[in-house]
């Protein structure tokens, strides 16, 4: 993030308010340790101290302090829908894996004989481990090893809850219940709907739909809709009277049985799972958050809780730089990430050349050669630095106070000609762009002499390159451009906007602003889409494309990423409302390297669309978001996948559909 006085501003106002909300005690909710941040997880089980937590393809990560600190386990190559510990026996619930179990907290794993089955949900009881797959339930003796069917088949099996001999089970058909651990069921009367979570608490059942919480007081012979309807339940956990529901839109919390819920979850992030382990829990498609007194009060931790201005990457290492504790790094594409030797400063922009990476902090620039080991102070160690780039032998740094350069490595720094405050820099071949508070300033000669282009009354916040076309993002007045290299510039659609950070992929455009979120083009600017799911509405004052991932450094809330593929990829191509949905046959098939696939959805919901390799192992996702109602087309491109049988996957709402691909070279 490149910014001047107005921004420091802005980010001392922003500050003052984050220290009164968290010292106000307000509902808030804070990620958890960075070694899970970002990952989209789907399931947790408890065994003492020890928490595990099943992920979207990262397979089980294990903490061994109640949450405080999370690695990840042998298990790291696949989706885990499903957890459940008996007798110090962890088991994992698979796509199209069946079931693997640990006796070592995951340092190694052992198929099951339930190899091949989606393995949606566990339950447990004295005897027996349950397991909720897309062919029924199935119950183990012998701690996870050996699996027979029970009395309930041929059904998606989505949650289960056990207490003593008496199951029940949410479907795609509603709820069954069971006496006599599984050999027979009966279906209740909430029969006509997906049941995606289940619990118990006294004598009341909750089921968790699409429509929201179902209460039964009697075993499931009626039930009630209860007040929070209208939203998506993925799970339930209790605590005494407490009952807490994962939606998609954050956690309800209900301490009168079911009649009232307070949503106690502001991130706007959808909730898969949650447990109650001495604190509360909630897995996100963005990590893990966590509360210690039922979602009141939310503790912090370090990382996850700073605000994140610039990024760069050596190839090998990204880099993020923060307000006030210098440089973190991550060996793993922001998966995790430490804290460098440089920990004490701000560092408001970065730039990198080849494994060599600056840092322009508030106190000048630092260099490092070893991959944020150590860190050099240059001579230029007296002024913020704003703006960073790099041209060649030449580093520009345009600063509070002057703009500076240097031809050698950052040993020596000389004034450049350029009396403004560079707030955004960018190379173009030969030539350098510099926004500042008077427009965009240019210059072809290496900082000997600048040119004020004729875009020159408003202040420029970032600047970004795709194709011919220079975007400059604004305060308050959006994006523009320009093809011919500054002397004509056109405003795009995205006009009302304060655009703090821009970032490209080939003719994707992607805007980050301070009360919107982020916005994304694929038509050069004459539409655009919002792109918050996940995120939610935060002030984003960086975006960084690094190994097929967006990340976007956020004010006060750290680091958020996604894959590329779920945001350029999918196109709308017809406005008419469908009267059902379907997934259409991929086009050409087989395929060498790319295909096109063909949906359509008749209701605004929730869309994915992944694909699969022929072990059942999720290889891309295509969409992960909200859709209004329409036709869209995706292309999946498989150059980087060998040749063989793929599967596609469409899911919205009630809605699943697979499409079987292949493959040729």
């Amino acid at each position: 993030m490149k910014k001047g006085k107005r921004i420091l501003f802005v980010i001392a106002v922003l500050l003052i308010f984050h220290i009164f909300i968290t010292a106000s005690g307000n509902a808030q909710w804070i990620q958890t340790s960075s070694g899970i941040t970002g990952g989209d997880v789907r399931s947790f089980a408890e065994n003492g101290n020890n928490l595990f937590a099943g992920t979207y393809l990262s397979g089980v990560y294990y903490s061994p302090d109640n949450g405080t600190t999370w690695s990840q386990t042998a298990l790291n190559n696949t989706t885990v829908y499903s957890l459940a510990v008996k007798n110090n026996i962890v088991v994992a619930g698979t796509f199209l894996g069946g079931a693997l179990r640990s006796s070592d907290n995951g340092n190694t794993w052992q198929q099951s004989s339930l190899s091949s089955e989606v393995v949606w949900a566990f339950g447990t009881n004295e005897t027996y481990i349950f397991a909720g797959t897309n062919m029924g339930v199935y119950y183990s003796v012998n701690g996870g090893l050996n699996w027979s069917q029970s009395g309930l088949s041929d059904k998606n099996i989505y949650s289960l809850s056990v207490s003593g001999t008496n199951i029940f089970a949410g479907t795609n058909t509603g709820v069954y219940y069971s006496t006599n651990n599984g050999q027979n069921w009966t279906q209740t009367t909430l029969n006509n709907m997906d049941v995606y979570a289940i619990t118990t608490n006294g004598g009341n059942v909750y089921a968790g739909t699409n429509n929201g919480v179902y209460l039964s007081t009697d075993v499931g012979q009626n039930w009630t809709l209860t007040s929070l309807n209208g939203v998506i339940i993925y799970s339930f956990t209790t605590n005494g009277s407490n009952v807490f529901a994962g939606a998609s839109d954050g956690v309800y919390l209900s301490t009168n049985g079911g009649l009232n819920w307070t949503n106690t979850f502001s991130q706007g992030l959808e909730v898969q799972s949650l447990i109650f382990n001495v604190n509360l829990f909630a897995g996100t498609c963005c990590g893990i958050y966590t509360s210690s007194n039922n979602g009141q009060n939310w503790s912090k931790t370090t990382f996850n809780n700073v605000a994140v201005y610039s990024f760069t990457d050596n190839g090998t290492n990204l880099f993020a730089g923060t307000e006030n504790y210098g440089v973190f790094k991550s060996t793993n594409n922001g998966t995790d990430w430490t804290q460098t030797t440089l920990n004490s400063v701000g560092i408001f922009s970065m730039a990198s050349s080849g494994t060599t990476v600056y840092a322009g902090a508030t106190d000048g620039v630092y260099i490092s050669t070893d991959n944020g080991q150590n860190w050099t102070h240059t001579s230029l160690d007296f002024d913020i630095v704003f703006s960073l780039a790099i041209k060649g032998n030449y580093i520009f740094a345009g600063c509070g106070y002057a703009f500076y350069i240097s031809s050698n490595g950052g040993q020596n720094w000389v004034t450049a000609t350029l009396n403004e405050v560079a707030l955004s820099l960018l190379v173009v071949g030969n030539d350098v762009y510099a926004g500042t508070y008077n427009g965009v300033f240019k210059t072809t000669d290496d900082g000997t002499t600048w040119t004020q282009t004729p875009f020159n009354d408003r202040y420029v916040l970032s600047l970004a390159l795709s194709g011919n076309r220079i975007y400059a993002g604004t305060d308050f007045y959006g994006v523009y451009y320009t093809t011919n290299g500054g002397t004509n510039w056109t405003q795009t659609a995205l006009n009302n906007v304060s655009a703090y950070a821009l970032e490209t992929s080939d003719s994707n455009i992607f805007v980050g602003t301070d009360i919107d979120g982020i916005f994304f083009s694929n038509n050069g600017g004459q539409n655009w889409f919002q792109k918050n799911q996940g995120i939610g509405i935060q002030f984003i004052m960086e975006l960084y494309i690094y190994n097929n991932y967006i990340f976007a450094g956020t004010n006060m809330n750290s680091v958020y990423r996604r894959n590329l593929t779920e945001i350029i990829y999918v196109e709308k191509i017809s406005n008419a409302i469908p009267g059902s949905y379907e997934m259409y046959q991929n086009y050409p098939n087989p395929f060498n390297p790319s295909t096109t696939i063909k949906f359509q959805i008749s209701e605004f919901r929730n869309v994915s669309l992944k694909i699969y390799d022929v072990l059942g192992k999720e290889i891309a996702t295509l969409v992960n978001e909200k859709l209004q109602p329409g036709t869209y087309q995706v292309t999946f491109d498989g150059s980087g996948f060998p040749s063989g049988v793929y599967f596609c996957r469409l899911t919205a709402g009630n809605f699943s559909s697979v499409r079987k691909m292949v493959l040729l070279k």
